[in-house]
């Protein structure tokens, strides 16, 4: 394990959209398992208090003047100050025990999946899981990038890789997948948890079948477009 797997070198960006109900929880679990990390919330627009929930568990708060899941990460990716960064929801649904496992694994300079797939995720119903193991497929097939969990919202990648994401949206967990390999950086997985079910007043801002199809469009523009690797 990684000497500096207690977070020094780590910056954790967590985008949010009325996650009052979790937050806190998710900051208290990165506090716990990377206790040096700088630890970053960039709220799109919340209408309960999970700015101020975000605050009082010790993050630094950043408002998006624009709404986008895209958008948040990369807001608040451009705000950290370390060489590694992190993406996670907020909405407390992924097991963060693999932490220090994804991040030793991305201080060797790659970019790193936190894969839900070794069995059926709790908090994923039929529609979601299909959909998310056919974009990674096309992914394989169109791209060469062989990762099972493609849409996982937990990813670790090198800072420096956040000047090249423009996408604002929910094709952004494949943006991050496209530019690394594009650019000859190593992808890899690991396992993580299960992926809970969100807790009873959480919503997720996914919607599966026009998100899905805006996903598979910007894979195959991209690679129209652009090459495979740098």
């Amino acid at each position: 394990m990684c000497a500096e797997c207690d977070g020094r070198h780590v910056s954790v960006v967590i985008p949010t959209l009325d996650e009052a109900l979790t937050i806190s929880s998710v900051i208290r679990d990165v506090r716990r398992i990377l206790p040096k990390a700088e630890i970053i919330v960039v709220d799109g627009g919340s209408t309960d208090n999970t700015y101020e929930e975000a605050l009082n568990a010790g993050a630094k708060v950043y408002i998006s003047g624009e709404k986008g899941y895209g958008k948040a990460i990369i807001h608040g990716a451009t705000h950290a100050t370390r060489d590694i960064v992190v993406m996670v929801d907020g909405d407390n649904t992924y097991d963060l025990s693999t932490l220090k496992q994804l991040v030793a694994r991305a201080s060797a300079g790659s970019v790193v999946v936190g894969c839900r797939f070794h069995s059926k995720p709790q908090g994923m119903d039929l529609i979601g899981f299909v959909g998310n193991w056919l974009i990674s497929r096309i992914l394989n097939i169109v791209w060469g990038i062989r990762v099972v969990d493609s849409q996982s919202g937990l990813k670790v990648f090198p800072r420096e890789l956040v000047a090249t994401f423009r996408q604002g949206d929910m094709t952004f967990s494949s943006e991050v997948l496209l530019r690394a390999k594009q650019f000859g950086i190593p992808i890899s997985e690991v396992r993580i948890g299960d992926y809970r079910r969100r807790v009873k007043g959480s919503k997720s801002k996914l919607r599966k079948l026009p998100d899905g199809f805006a996903i598979l469009r910007f894979i195959l523009k991209e690679r129209l477009t652009k090459p495979r690797s740098a």
